[in-house]
């Protein structure tokens, strides 16, 4: 189970900060299969200037958050965080059954954080990094490393919006479509 409570300061406009808040929610197991959520939002108008949401709003804050609390767990049962990650994370299954009566469900076989992990700890040589690690940390009393890996996931709204390719005469081009370009090459 996680509880979660979000307090979000709004400024003095409120532009798309309930939106934010609702999605910041939203994203906060990532990865994690985490069957009951208990969440409270706070939103809090304030005389300071309104910050407008740009790309994923809330959304690696929320990662942050739900990885900071897998540190927690992990620290305090004296495990190892990438086992934590790993017991927790969702299974191929359970990814299936949560997408039950969407309309492509084999968009999820090849769902990959499993093989993330895995792969990553092998080409980074994870678990020799570790043991490097821990050497250089008993050898040092004020000077201390550290390693660690995650996973993170983040919503992607595949909408069907139309497009509207005018071409013309002289070999122009003109593309209308309802989506905006942020500059990732949409």
């Amino acid at each position: 189970a996680l509880s979660i409570k979000a307090h979000v300061d709004m400024g003095f406009a409120g532009d798309l900060s309930p939106f934010a808040a609702a999605y910041l929610v939203g994203m906060a197991a990532s990865v994690y299969d985490i069957p009951n959520v208990k969440a409270s939002l706070q939103l809090y108008k304030t005389n300071k200037s309104s910050r407008t949401t740009v790309r994923s709003p809330g959304g690696p804050e929320a990662v942050y958050a739900m990885e900071q609390i897998i540190m927690r767990i992990s620290e305090t049962l004296k495990l190892c965080s990438v086992g934590v990650r790993e017991k927790n994370l969702y299974s191929l299954s359970r990814v299936q059954a949560l997408a039950k009566g969407l309309h492509d469900k084999g968009q999820y076989k090849h769902y990959t954080p499993p093989r993330l992990i895995k792969e990553l700890r092998e080409s980074a040589g994870y678990d020799h990094l570790v043991k490097r690690v821990e050497t250089f940390n008993s050898s040092n009393r004020w000077k201390k490393q550290g390693v660690d890996l995650a996973c993170a996931s983040f919503k992607v709204d595949p909408c069907a919006k139309g497009v509207l390719f005018n071409v013309y005469g002289d070999g122009s081009i003109v593309v209308h479509c309802a989506t905006s370009e942020m500059g990732q090459g949409e």
